[in-house]
Order: structure tokens, then sequence, then C-alpha cells
């Protein structure tokens, strides 16, 4: 009876821990596709704009498809469906999830002409890339458990780019008439 008590608790231990490591996992790989930018006035020190960008290449496209899998308690059809879905995803574009704050009159990104922000994408070769699509993501309990970054002040947009060979260094840029902000990712060999 104390061998089979035993057990369980190891069996749990160990589910536990397989458990915790997919987490970890994901947060690890958010971590690594994940990175900070800003710009500030030079006279008075004041943010312009403070941004996050998270930038889906293959291997975070999979974690995310797992976490998000696994936050929505799908079954096992399910899960592969999505995860086949993300897949395709992946093969036809690029996609960045930003989060920014900025000040009130500087909120304006979308691909509109008017738009006050622009971004585009420079690859290791040094072709700009331009979005084809800039979408503002309402900032819910979901994007606050994918995206650790966000805050109350957080907006939130998914930005696509068209699929090309991004070689070894690819840069991300935000840039108005009120400052410019380059964020540089190493792709993962």
């Amino acid at each position: 009876m104390r061998a089979l008590a035993h057990a369980a608790v190891i069996a749990a231990l160990l589910l536990s821990a397989t458990a915790n490591a997919a987490v970890e996992t994901y947060f690890a790989e958010t971590r690594r596709v994940t990175h900070r930018g800003q710009a500030y006035n030079a006279f008075t020190w004041d943010a312009e704009v403070i941004w996050y960008a998270t930038f889906f290449d293959d291997k975070f496209r999979t974690a995310f498809a797992k976490k998000h899998a696994k936050i929505n308690h799908m079954g096992p059809i399910e899960t592969a469906q999505w995860i086949e879905d993300q897949e395709y995803v992946q093969q036809r574009q690029w996609e960045v999830f930003i989060s920014f704050y900025t000040k009130k009159d500087y909120k304006k990104f979308s691909l509109d002409s008017d738009s006050f922000w622009q971004i585009f994408l420079t690859t290791g070769k040094g072709e700009v890339v331009w979005p084809t699509a800039i979408e503002q993501v309402p900032i819910t309990p979901y994007e606050k458990i994918m995206y650790r970054h966000i805050n109350r002040w957080s907006k939130g947009y998914k930005v696509i780019f068209p699929k090309v060979n991004l070689g070894e260094t690819y840069e991300l840029t935000l840039q108005s008439i009120v400052g410019q902000s380059h964020l540089v990712w190493i792709n993962p060999k």
C-alpha cells in the first residue's frame, strides 16, 4: 500500500514538473524573441515611446501554439488542428506582436497615410520590408498571459510582414517625427 502511495506521489510530481517545464519553455522562448525599445525627448527626457516587440520565428510560433492550446484547455484533436493552422500561417508571413506606450497625441499607428508611427523590417542583406497589415489588438486577460510585458498603459498591435529571407540578423524600426527606435534579432541556428 505504501509503495502504491509513493508511486502516486512520484507520478504527480513528474506530471507537475512536465507541466512547469512546458510553461517555462514558453516563457523562455518569449524572452528570447521579445525586445524592448524606447525613444526619449532629448531636452525633457520624456518618453516619446516605450515599446516591446515579440517576433514570431518558427520556434516561437510552435511554443505559442502549444501555450495557447494549454490555457484554452483544448483536447488533442483540437490542439493538433490549432498547431497545424499556426504552422500554415508561419509559412506565409512574419508576425510581430507590438505593445507600446506613447503620448496621447502620438497614438495613431496603422497603415494609413496619417499614421503617426511607421514600422519596417530590415533583413540582414539590407532589404527594407514594409508591413502588409497592422491590426490593433484589445488587451484582454489572454494577451496579459501570453505577453508578460503588457501593462495597463500598453496598446497592442499585430503587425504582419510578407515572408522574406531574414538572414542572420534582422532589425525592426519604429519611427516618427519625434524619434526612432531599432530592435535587432539574431536568427537562431
